[in-house]
C-alpha cells in the first residue's frame, strides 16, 4: 500500500504539473494572460517528483552506483558491501528526515507569495520521501542475513566514530583538510558501490554537520530543485518513453539497417545512425538506448557481430547523444549557469555530426576486408521496405527539430516545449501509430517518476555538495590553477577535459556537471573561451567518463541491453573510446565546430 501511494503521488504530481503547463500554454495563446501560481505549483511538484520519487526510484533500483570494485570481490563479500551501503543509505536518509522537521517547523510561518501557503509545504516531500527511503533500506536489510548486517553496523559504527574524530581535528572551517576529506569520503563510498545520490547527500551531510559551516543542509536540497527549467527533464523523459514504447526505437533502427546494410559494419554503421536520429527523443542516455539497442544488437548477431560489439559501439555512439537536444545534461547545465539552452541546442549538433563521422569512418576501415554478410532483405523489397518505413519515422525524428526551431524563435521556453513535447507524442502515438493503449501510457508515466527522481535527487544532492565547496573556496582555488597555464586557451581546454574524463567516469556525468560545470566556468570566461565552447566539450568530456571501461556506469547499461558481458564490451570498447577522445581534441582545438549553429541562427 505505501509503494503504490508513493508511486502514484508521484506520478499525479508529474501528470496535474503537465495539465498546468499546457493549459497556462493555451490561456496565454488565446488571452495573453498566464496563471500567476504557476511557478510556485511547479516547485511543489518539483520538490514531490525529485524527493518522493527518488524513493520510488530507490524502491525499484533506479539508482546509479559504481559497481566496478563490487564485482571483484567475493560473493560473501559482495553481500556485506551490500549490507554496508544499504545500512548507510537507511542511516543517512533517516538523519535528513529528522533534519527535515525542524526545518518544516521554521519555515511554517513564512507565507509563499502567490498561493499565500507556509514555504513548508515545499520541504514537506524532503522528509517524506527520506522517511520513504529510510523505510525501503530497513526492509532490504531485513531481507539480509542477522550476522552480515551485524558486521556492517559493527564497520558503521567504527566509521562514525572516526569520522567524528576526524571532523573535529580536521574540520576547521576553510581548512583544505576538509576539502581533502570531501574528496576522499565521496571517492570511497563510490567504490563500495553506494548509489551516487546518496554518496552526495551523505558526504554533504557529514561536511556540514562537522564544519559548522552555517548551512542548512535542508533548504539547500530544496534549493537545488526550485529552477522551473528542471521541469523540461521529466517531460522530455515522458514524451520518449511515450514514443519508445510503440517501438518507434525498432522502426528506426531497422530502417538504418536497410539504408546502411550493404556499408562494411553495416549493422553496426545502423547502431550509430540510430543513435544519432533516437538520442533526441527522451534525452535519457538509458531510454535511448533501450529504444534501438535490443533490435539492432539481434540484428548484428545474425549477420555475424558479436554481443560485445554491438554493446560497444552502442555505448560510442550515446556519447555522441549528450549533445543532441533536448539532452538532459545541456538542460542542467543551462540551469544552474547563465548559458542560453537554445544556444547550447543549436551549439550541440554539429558536435555530435563530427562524433558520428568520426565513429562511422572508423567502423568502415576496420571491417572493408571483413567478408560481407548476407543483409536481411525485406519480402516486398528493400526500396518498397525503405519507402513504406519513412513516413512512421520521420514524424517523431521531427520532435527535436521542432523543439529547437520553437527555442530559437522565441515560441515558447524549454518547459513549456517539454510539456507540448508530451502533448505531441501522445498525439502521434494514438492518431499515427496507433499501438499504445492507456495501460502503457500509465506505465510510461511510472517509469518516467521513477527515473526523473533518480535525476533531480542527484542534482538536489550534487547542488549541496557544490555548496560546500563553494564554502570551502575550491572555484577560488580552482581559477588561480588555471589562470597560471596564462593565455593558453587550447591548453586550458585539454586539461580541463582529461580532468572531466575522468571525474564523469567515477561521478557518472551529471554529478560532474552539476559540481564542475558553476566552478570552471567562471576560469573558461576569464581565460577569453566563450561559454557555448566550454559547456559543449564538458559535456563531451563528461559523457566520455560516463562510457570508459570498466569504471563508467553507462557501459554497463549497454551491456544489459545488448546483453552482452561485460569483459568482451571493454575490449570492444578500446579503440572507438580512442575515436571519441579524438573528436573531443578536435571539439576543444576548433571552437568553430561547436559556435557555427549559434553564429548561423544569429546571422554571424
Amino acid at each position: 500500500m505505501v509503494d503504490t501511494a508513493a508511486g502514484v503521488i508521484v506520478v499525479l504530481a508529474l501528470l496535474c504539473e503537465l495539465v498546468l503547463l499546457v493549459a497556462n500554454i493555451l490561456d496565454r495563446a488565446i488571452t495573453g494572460s498566464t496563471f500567476a501560481a504557476q511557478e510556485e505549483i511547479a516547485q511543489i511538484a518539483l520538490s514531490v517528483l525529485a524527493f518522493m520519487g527518488g524513493a520510488v526510484a530507490y524502491r525499484r533500483d533506479y539508482h546509479i552506483s559504481v559497481q566496478l570494485v563490487v564485482r571483484l570481490v567475493p560473493p560473501a563479500f559482495q553481500e556485506f558491501l551490500g549490507a554496508f551501503t544499504t545500512l548507510m543509505i537507511a542511516l543517512v536518509s533517516a538523519g535528513v528526515a529528522a533534519i527535515s522537521v525542524p526545518a518544516l517547523i521554521g519555515n511554517w510561518a513564512s507565507r509563499s507569495v502567490t498561493l499565500q501557503i507556509p514555504y513548508s509545504w515545499f520541504m514537506l516531500p524532503i522528509a517524506i520521501g527520506a522517511a520513504l527511503t529510510a523505510l525501503y533500506a530497513v526492509l532490504r536489510l531485513c531481507e539480509l542475513r542477522t550476522r552480515v548486517v551485524a558486521y556492517a553496523a559493527g564497520v558503521v559504527v567504527l566509521t562514525a566514530i572516526l569520522c567524528e574524530l576526524t571532523s573535529r581535528a580536521w574540520f576547521p572551517l576553510g581548512g583544505p583538510s576538509a576539502t581533502i576529506l570531501m574528496v576522499a569520503g565521496v571517492g570511497v563510498l563510490l567504490l563500495l558501490g553506494m548509489p551516487i545520490a546518496f554518496v552526495l547527500m551523505a558526504t554533504s551531510l557529514c561536511y556540514i554537520y562537522g564544519s559548522g559551516s552555517g548551512l542548512s543542509f535542508v533548504e539547500q536540497m530544496y534549493d537545488g530543485t526550485t529552477n522551473f527549467i528542471l521541469l523540461a527533464i521529466p517531460f522530455f523523459v515522458f514524451a520518449g518513453l511515450i514514443v519508445a514504447y510503440c517501438g518507434l526505437g525498432a522502426r528506426i533502427g531497422r530502417l538504418a539497417d536497410l539504408l546502411l546494410g550493404k556499408l562494411p559494419g553495416g549493422p553496426l554503421q545502423a547502431i550509430v545512425a540510430s543513435m544519432f536520429l533516437c538520442s533526441g527523443l527522451s534525452g535519457s542516455k538509458a531510454a535511448d538506448m533501450a529504444m534501438i539497442g535490443t533490435t539492432l544488437s539481434d540484428i548484428a548477431e545474425r549477420q555475424g557481430y558479436s554481443r560485445g560489439q554491438a554493446a560497444a559501439v552502442l555505448a560510442a555512439s550515446s556519447v555522441m547523444g549528450e549533445t543532441i537536444p533536448p539532452s538532459i545534461a545541456i538542460l542542467i547545465l543551462g540551469s544552474i549557469t547563465s548559458i542560453s539552452i537554445a544556444d547550447l541546442f543549436l551549439a550541440g549538433i554539429l558536435p555530435a555530426v563530427v562524433m558520428a563521422v568520426c565513429l562511422m569512418l572508423f567502423i568502415y576501415f576496420q571491417y572493408r576486408r571483413r567478408p560481407r554478410s548476407p543483409q536481411e532483405h525485406p519480402p516486398e523489397g528493400l526500396r518498397s521496405a525503405i519507402v513504406s518505413a519513412l513516413p512512421g519515422t520521420l514524424p517523431a525524428v521531427l520532435l527535436p527539430i521542432i523543439a529547437v526551431a520553437c527555442l530559437r524563435l522565441g515560441i515558447a521556453t524549454p518547459t513549456e516545449i517539454s510539456g507540448l513535447a508530451v502533448v505531441y507524442a501522445l498525439a502521434l502515438v494514438l492518431l499515427v501509430y496507433r499501438d499504445v493503449s492507456a495501460a502503457v501510457t500509465w506505465s510510461a508515466a511510472k517509469d518516467t517518476a521513477a527515473m526523473s527522481g533518480m535525476i533531480l535527487l542527484i542534482v538536489a544532492a550534487a547542488t549541496t555538495l557544490s555548496r560546500c565547496l563553494i564554502v570551502q573556496q575550491v572555484p577560488q582555488n580552482i581559477g588561480i590553477a588555471l589562470a597560471s597555464l596564462g593565455n593558453h586557451q587550447l591548453a586550458f581546454m585539454l586539461g580541463m577535459a582529461v580532468v572531466l574524463v575522468v571525474m564523469g567516469a567515477f561521478l557518472e556525468g551529471l554529478p560532474a556537471i552539476l559540481i564542475f560545470g558553476p566552478l570552471l566556468l567562471p576560469a573558461a570566461i576569464k581565460a577569453g573561451i566563450d561559454p557555448l565552447h566550454f559547456a559543449v566539450v564538458l559535456i563531451v568530456a563528461m559523457a566520455i567518463g560516463a562510457f570508459m571501461p570498466i569504471i563508467g556506469v553507462g557501459l554497463y547499461s549497454a551491456c544489459i541491453i545488448a546483453k552482452a558481458g561485460i569483459d568482451d564490451a571493454s575490449r570492444e570498447l578500446g579503440p572507438y573510446m580512442g575515436v571519441l577522445v579524438f573528436s573531443l581534441i578536435l571539439l576543444a582545438a576548433l571552437p568553430g565546430i561547436t559556435l557555427f549553429g549559434p553564429h548561423l541562427f544569429r546571422g554571424r
